[in-house]
Protein backbone atom coordinates (compact mmCIF):
# COMPACT_ATOMS: atom_id res chain seq x y z
CA UNK A 1 0.00 0.00 0.00
CA UNK A 2 1.62 3.56 -0.94
CA UNK A 3 0.73 6.71 0.25
CA UNK A 4 0.23 10.27 -0.95
CA UNK A 5 3.41 10.54 -3.29
CA UNK A 6 2.99 14.43 -3.81
CA UNK A 7 3.68 15.46 -0.39
CA UNK A 8 6.60 15.62 1.74
CA UNK A 9 9.16 12.66 2.76
CA UNK A 10 8.05 12.67 6.01
CA UNK A 11 3.92 12.21 4.65
CA UNK A 12 5.37 9.21 2.36
CA UNK A 13 4.69 5.84 3.38
CA UNK A 14 5.61 2.27 2.22
CA UNK A 15 3.85 -0.69 3.73
CA UNK A 16 5.71 -4.43 2.34
CA UNK A 17 3.04 -6.89 3.46
CA UNK A 18 3.94 -10.53 3.55
CA UNK A 19 2.05 -13.87 3.94
CA UNK A 20 3.23 -16.75 5.98
CA UNK A 21 2.15 -20.11 4.08
CA UNK A 22 3.85 -21.33 1.51
CA UNK A 23 5.47 -17.48 1.45
CA UNK A 24 7.94 -17.13 4.47
CA UNK A 25 6.98 -20.97 5.63
CA UNK A 26 5.34 -24.47 4.48
CA UNK A 27 2.03 -25.44 5.61
CA UNK A 28 3.48 -27.53 8.32
CA UNK A 29 0.35 -29.66 8.81
CA UNK A 30 0.26 -30.87 4.86
CA UNK A 31 3.79 -32.18 5.38
CA UNK A 32 2.78 -33.94 8.87
CA UNK A 33 -0.22 -35.44 7.44
CA UNK A 34 1.77 -36.16 3.62
CA UNK A 35 4.90 -38.20 5.40
CA UNK A 36 3.00 -40.20 7.86
CA UNK A 37 0.00 -41.26 5.29
CA UNK A 38 2.47 -41.75 2.83
CA UNK A 39 1.61 -45.27 2.56
CA UNK A 40 -2.58 -44.60 2.62
CA UNK A 41 -3.71 -45.47 -0.84
CA UNK A 42 -5.18 -42.47 -2.82
CA UNK A 43 -8.66 -42.08 -1.98
CA UNK A 44 -8.28 -42.23 1.58
CA UNK A 45 -5.78 -39.92 1.60
CA UNK A 46 -7.28 -37.70 -0.14
CA UNK A 47 -10.60 -37.82 2.23
CA UNK A 48 -7.35 -36.83 5.26
CA UNK A 49 -6.73 -33.90 2.92
CA UNK A 50 -10.13 -33.07 2.43
CA UNK A 51 -11.12 -32.96 5.82
CA UNK A 52 -7.72 -31.44 6.89
CA UNK A 53 -8.98 -28.05 4.90
CA UNK A 54 -12.09 -28.13 6.57
CA UNK A 55 -11.30 -28.40 9.86
CA UNK A 56 -8.66 -25.48 9.17
CA UNK A 57 -10.84 -22.85 7.68
CA UNK A 58 -12.56 -23.20 10.96
CA UNK A 59 -9.01 -22.90 12.75
CA UNK A 60 -7.54 -19.96 10.91
CA UNK A 61 -10.80 -18.02 11.64
CA UNK A 62 -10.37 -18.85 15.73
CA UNK A 63 -13.85 -20.68 15.34
CA UNK A 64 -11.97 -24.07 16.86
CA UNK A 65 -8.29 -24.25 18.33
CA UNK A 66 -5.33 -26.31 17.99
CA UNK A 67 -6.67 -29.47 19.68
CA UNK A 68 -9.98 -29.04 17.94
CA UNK A 69 -8.43 -29.12 14.95
CA UNK A 70 -6.27 -32.39 15.46
CA UNK A 71 -8.97 -34.16 17.18
CA UNK A 72 -10.82 -33.27 14.12
CA UNK A 73 -8.32 -35.51 11.86
CA UNK A 74 -7.94 -38.45 15.00
CA UNK A 75 -12.11 -39.03 14.36
CA UNK A 76 -10.80 -40.26 10.93
CA UNK A 77 -9.79 -43.83 11.18
CA UNK A 78 -7.36 -43.88 8.11
CA UNK A 79 -5.21 -40.69 10.25
CA UNK A 80 -5.59 -42.59 13.70
CA UNK A 81 -4.58 -45.73 12.36
CA UNK A 82 -1.60 -44.55 9.92
CA UNK A 83 -0.14 -42.38 12.66
CA UNK A 84 -0.31 -45.23 15.63
CA UNK A 85 1.21 -47.30 12.52
CA UNK A 86 4.25 -44.61 12.70
CA UNK A 87 4.18 -44.80 16.09
CA UNK A 88 3.52 -41.29 16.83
CA UNK A 89 1.01 -41.93 19.10
CA UNK A 90 -0.30 -45.37 20.81
CA UNK A 91 -3.41 -47.48 21.06
CA UNK A 92 -3.34 -47.09 24.56
CA UNK A 93 -2.66 -43.04 25.09
CA UNK A 94 -5.27 -40.84 26.07
CA UNK A 95 -6.11 -38.42 24.19
CA UNK A 96 -4.50 -35.22 25.86
CA UNK A 97 -1.43 -37.47 25.51
CA UNK A 98 -2.43 -38.10 21.67
CA UNK A 99 -2.58 -34.27 21.25
CA UNK A 100 0.88 -33.34 22.95
CA UNK A 101 2.72 -36.62 20.77
CA UNK A 102 0.89 -34.81 17.51
CA UNK A 103 1.98 -30.93 18.59
CA UNK A 104 5.45 -32.14 19.53
CA UNK A 105 6.05 -33.85 16.64
CA UNK A 106 4.66 -30.91 14.00
CA UNK A 107 7.05 -28.62 15.83
CA UNK A 108 10.05 -30.88 15.71
CA UNK A 109 9.97 -32.69 12.45
CA UNK A 110 7.56 -30.49 10.28
CA UNK A 111 8.07 -26.87 10.33
CA UNK A 112 10.26 -25.59 7.44
CA UNK A 113 10.98 -22.10 6.91
CA UNK A 114 11.87 -20.41 3.17
CA UNK A 115 15.31 -18.94 4.13
CA UNK A 116 15.67 -17.64 1.13
CA UNK A 117 12.35 -15.34 1.72
CA UNK A 118 13.87 -14.78 5.33
CA UNK A 119 17.20 -13.52 4.11
CA UNK A 120 15.24 -11.15 1.97
CA UNK A 121 13.05 -9.91 4.48
CA UNK A 122 16.35 -9.58 6.51
CA UNK A 123 17.80 -7.40 3.78
CA UNK A 124 14.44 -5.32 3.28
CA UNK A 125 15.10 -4.84 7.23
CA UNK A 126 18.39 -4.04 7.31
CA UNK A 127 17.83 -1.61 4.09
CA UNK A 128 15.38 0.31 5.30
CA UNK A 129 16.08 0.31 8.93
CA UNK A 130 16.68 3.82 8.51
CA UNK A 131 14.51 5.09 5.84
CA UNK A 132 11.68 7.17 7.45
CA UNK A 133 8.15 5.53 7.27
CA UNK A 134 9.15 2.18 5.49
CA UNK A 135 6.65 -0.48 7.30
CA UNK A 136 6.93 -4.12 6.72
CA UNK A 137 3.85 -6.06 8.00
CA UNK A 138 2.10 -9.22 7.40
CA UNK A 139 -1.50 -10.60 6.15
CA UNK A 140 -1.96 -14.32 7.20
CA UNK A 141 -4.55 -17.01 7.09
CA UNK A 142 -3.27 -18.61 10.14
CA UNK A 143 -3.62 -19.82 13.89
CA UNK A 144 -3.18 -18.37 17.11
CA UNK A 145 -0.88 -21.23 18.18
CA UNK A 146 1.62 -21.66 14.99
CA UNK A 147 1.52 -18.25 14.23
CA UNK A 148 3.42 -17.56 17.43
CA UNK A 149 5.39 -20.38 16.95
CA UNK A 150 7.12 -19.17 13.54
CA UNK A 151 7.38 -15.74 14.74
CA UNK A 152 9.65 -17.12 18.38
CA UNK A 153 11.31 -19.98 16.76
CA UNK A 154 12.59 -17.51 14.03
CA UNK A 155 13.36 -13.94 15.43
CA UNK A 156 10.51 -12.67 13.47
CA UNK A 157 9.56 -10.07 15.79
CA UNK A 158 13.65 -8.96 14.78
CA UNK A 159 11.74 -7.78 11.38
CA UNK A 160 8.08 -7.38 11.91
CA UNK A 161 8.39 -4.66 14.61
CA UNK A 162 4.83 -3.24 14.49
CA UNK A 163 2.38 -5.52 15.64
CA UNK A 164 -0.63 -3.45 14.44
CA UNK A 165 0.20 -4.42 10.96
CA UNK A 166 1.10 -8.36 11.98
CA UNK A 167 -1.83 -9.73 11.05
CA UNK A 168 -3.37 -13.58 11.51
CA UNK A 169 -6.64 -14.13 10.22
CA UNK A 170 -7.62 -16.19 13.76
CA UNK A 171 -6.90 -13.06 15.75
CA UNK A 172 -9.33 -10.99 13.46
CA UNK A 173 -11.67 -13.95 13.03
CA UNK A 174 -11.58 -13.21 9.20
CA UNK A 175 -9.50 -14.71 6.29
CA UNK A 176 -8.56 -14.05 3.23
CA UNK A 177 -10.33 -13.64 0.37
CA UNK A 178 -12.97 -11.97 2.52
CA UNK A 179 -12.74 -8.12 2.30
CA UNK A 180 -13.19 -7.41 6.00
CA UNK A 181 -9.48 -8.63 6.13
CA UNK A 182 -8.34 -6.21 3.54
CA UNK A 183 -10.14 -3.58 5.28
CA UNK A 184 -8.83 -4.70 8.93
CA UNK A 185 -4.94 -4.29 6.95
CA UNK A 186 -6.26 -0.95 5.11
CA UNK A 187 -7.51 0.97 8.27
CA UNK A 188 -4.28 -0.38 10.33
CA UNK A 189 -1.66 0.90 7.65
CA UNK A 190 -3.96 3.94 7.50
CA UNK A 191 -3.34 4.53 11.57
CA UNK A 192 0.29 3.61 11.07
CA UNK A 193 0.90 6.52 8.63
CA UNK A 194 -1.20 9.37 10.44
CA UNK A 195 -4.14 8.90 8.22
CA UNK A 196 -2.58 9.62 5.08
CA UNK A 197 -3.83 7.08 3.03
CA UNK A 198 -6.77 7.16 0.57
CA UNK A 199 -7.49 4.24 -1.29
CA UNK A 200 -9.40 6.64 -4.20
CA UNK A 201 -6.27 8.52 -4.90
CA UNK A 202 -3.30 6.60 -4.08
CA UNK A 203 -2.52 2.58 -5.52
CA UNK A 204 -3.04 -0.54 -3.44
CA UNK A 205 -0.69 -3.61 -5.06
CA UNK A 206 -1.78 -6.95 -4.00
Amino acid sequence: IKSKMDTSKEDNHRFIIFDIGGVIANGFNNHLIAEHLKTANEKKLKGVFDLSRKLFASYKVGEIDEDGYWKGLLENETFEQKIIEQKLINEKDTMEERLEKIKADLRENHVRVDYRTLGYIQELSELYKDVPNVHLGILSNHTHEWFSHLFKRFNLNLYFTEEPIVICSAAVEAAKPNPKIFKILYERCNKVAGGNLNPKKHNIYR
